[in-house]
């Protein structure tokens, strides 16, 4: 369990300086950085990529402005429909990372005329760690509460208070944990095959997944005291808290209760996958898409799971069929994912790139080669005609001074 962080603002002028703003912009401009290093690896045309960052990551964050209005306060709409255009005034992680992605695919095949997998694959793997920096600065906001914690066991005034919005542990007879393990463990058995290069339902991967569901299995009981680990003491007395500095608000000195941090939760979950990533793509020349479709499938599931740890009443959730949007939004990149890694082309990382080299090479020397004839056919005919204009203007002269000679 964690105790209570808190940051202050700090306003100059018309401008607000806090951790969360910070953080992000660190998720973008690392991100970047590792975005533009990987591109010249890979021998990627790295004008282009840069060009695509101007339209690329403003279509991201304003889809995912757009998303999150959209499909959490669509009242707001209806007040003041430029609230649309308003990003800086709530994100959605999966309108952001969906929504870049479709404009990357755009911008890439139908407007640079190129394969947009490459590139975006590029993208996938600067954007997990700029994911994190971004989780890492929701985890300081706390701007995505999630249920109180209630124990059994516990105080029986704290249990009647908060029942209608809390989890109650160990949480024995949910079967959704069951699904979202299940999901998982496809998930990394998908995963594992594609890394392996092997076919997925091939018996050593079957062998691989049931271990895998027996494991969790046998952890399932534990399960929810190992997720109570992510949840942060949370104030009750917001006046208590200094207005300035920094503070780390402990249960000897607050009033406090436990509840879910979903944005510490994923911070935590961010930092695994970027292990993973980091693994992928420092190992041997993986087929293109690989970064991608593994980041899909992984977050997907446990985004499905974390979002059924959400406080509905709280943050305006609008649910259909008991679902919130987000875990819609996390089944359709579930399915994206796996699409993704299903259809990975043979083609491995710098490949592309090295064959738009020779493309170019081939198209520059032909171009030289046209252009060298016209070149000496320019040549040849200025000397030309500088040698013969004085010989062609005497000889008529001559002539003429003949002929009278003759008379």
């Amino acid at each position: 369990m964690f105790p209570y962080i808190h940051t202050p603002h700090y306003k100059f002028g018309p401008f607000t300086l806090q951790a969360f703003g910070m953080l992000v912009a660190s998720g973008v401009i690392i991100g970047s950085i590792l975005i533009r290093r990987w591109t010249e690896e890979q021998k990627l045309d790295l004008d282009m990529m840069i060009d695509s960052f101007f339209v690329v990551i403003p279509g991201g964050f304003m889809l995912s402005h757009v998303v999150n209005t959209v499909l959490y306060s669509p009242e707001l709409i209806a007040k003041n429909p430029l609230v649309l255009i308003y990003f800086w005034q709530g994100i959605s992680s999966f309108g952001g990372f969906l929504g870049g992605g479709v404009v990357a695919f755009f911008y890439f095949k139908y407007w640079r005329k190129v394969d947009p997998l490459p590139y975006m694959d590029t993208y996938a793997y600067g954007t997990v760690f700029g994911f994190f920096f971004g989780r890492m600065g929701c985890m300081v906001a706390h701007d995505h509460p999630g249920m109180w914690v209630v124990n059994n066991a516990g105080n029986p005034r704290l249990l009647a208070a908060y029942q209608s919005r809390s989890i109650t542990l160990p949480g024995w007879d949910n079967p959704l944990l069951w699904i979202a393990l299940l999901i998982a463990t496809l998930s990394v058995g998908l995963v594992i095959s594609r890394l392996r290069e092997k076919p997925m339902f091939e018996s050593g991967n079957l062998l691989y997944m049931l271990a895998f569901a027996g494991f969790f299995a046998i952890f399932y009981p534990f399960l929810p005291d190992f997720i109570r680990v992510f949840t942060v003491h949370w104030p009750m007395n917001w006046s208590q808290l200094p207005k300035n500095g920094f503070a780390l608000v402990s249960p000897p000195t607050y009033t406090t209760k436990l509840r879910f941090d979903l944005g510490l939760m994923e911070a935590f979950y961010f930092l695994f996958l970027v292990a993973i990533v980091y693994v992928i793509k420092t190992g041997k020349p993986r087929r293109e898409g690989m970064i991608l479709g593994t980041w899909f499938v992984l977050y997907a599931p446990i985004r499905f799971l974390f979002d059924f740890l959400r406080l509905g009443s709280s943050d305006n959730r609008s649910q259909a069929l008991g679902l919130t949007p987000g875990q819609f939004m996390a089944m359709l990149t579930f399915g994206l994912g796996v699409y993704f890694l299903v259809t990975l082309p043979d083609r491995r990382w710098g490949e592309y790139g090295e064959e738009q080299e020779r493309k170019q090479a081939k198209k520059s020397s032909k171009e030289k080669k046209k252009d060298a004839p016209a070149k000496t056919e320019k040549a040849s005919a200025t000397t030309g005609n500088k040698e013969d204009k004085p010989t062609s203007e005497s000889t008529p002269k001559k002539k003429k001074k003949k002929k009278k000679k003759k008379k």
